[in-house]
């Protein structure tokens, strides 16, 4: 009876070439290098052309309306109603087209 060695085996499975795995993945890579490019959509913007200078904003340019998990509104920690909230912002912008508001 003849042993048959299991070193003969091994060494098989360690010489498994692996260079058209390589090729493989160089082709896939030149293919995504290629086609990438070619996939870009883009949004048309208008964009500023930077030569205006922005408005300053000041501390007293900005106003914070809060509204609590209870259903409170508040503007500047003073509690309104929705339509005295909207009056007196309405009002203030009239006055300050600066104004910012921060609704929280």
């Amino acid at each position: 009876m003849r042993r048959f060695s299991q070193r003969s085996s091994l060494v098989t499975l360690s010489e498994i070439n692996i260079t058209p795995l390589l090729d493989l993945a160089f082709v896939l890579l030149i293919i995504f290098v290629i086609t990438t490019p070619l996939l870009e959509q883009g949004i048309p913007l208008k964009l500023p052309d930077g030569t205006g200078r922005p408005d300053k904003l000041e501390r007293g340019d900005i106003r914070t309306v809060e509204i609590s998990p209870q259903g409170i509104y508040m503007l500047n920690k003073r509690s309104n109603s929705l339509d005295q909230i909207e009056a007196q912002l309405r009002r203030e912008f009239q006055t300050n087209p600066n104004l910012l508001v921060y609704i929280r």
